[in-house]
């Protein structure tokens, strides 16, 4: 299962944007289904001078909301997580770190095989001025929270 993140522009390019969003999309490349899937996405929002105080989210004690199944060469996306032009200006400023991150667990088809996990998570980078551009974002990977088994 490969996972990747995208982002959903105002569909108006006439209209000033208030805030964009963020989904998160998991694929399955694989020639068998994903079985027994959970995922949990998450935008959040860390002071810039402490970006260690950011907590990446796990699926380790999640409230049940059940699994899914995802079939081969199949895939889907997250609810989409907002975010607001304040929270763009204030990583303009400095005061903010706004990491997008997901945690997914799945298993085989296959009796007895072991779950796999996948763990993505992105900074956000600012490249321009939000209003003056489309799409003035790119993604830096986190140091420890990018993994697959």
């Amino acid at each position: 299962v490969k996972v990747f993140a995208a982002t959903r522009y105002p569909v108006d390019i006439n209209i000033q944007p208030t805030h964009w969003e963020f989904v998160i999309e998991i694929e399955n490349f694989g020639q068998t289904p994903a079985m027994d899937v959970e995922f949990m996405v998450e935008a959040s929002r860390v002071p810039a001078q402490d970006p260690d105080a950011f907590m990446f989210p796990r699926i380790d004690n999640p409230p049940s909301h059940g699994t899914i199944s995802i079939p081969a060469r199949g895939g889907g996306g997250s609810i989409p997580m907002k975010v607001t032009l304040e929270d763009l200006r204030r990583i303009e400023r400095g005061e903010i770190k706004l990491f997008i991150s997901a945690h997914i667990v799945y298993r085989d088809i296959f009796p007895g095989t072991p779950a796999h996990e996948t763990q993505v998570c992105m900074n956000l980078v600012l490249t321009g001025d939000p209003l003056a551009h489309r799409g003035p974002f790119r993604y830096s990977a986190h140091s420890k929270y990018n993994h697959s088994t």
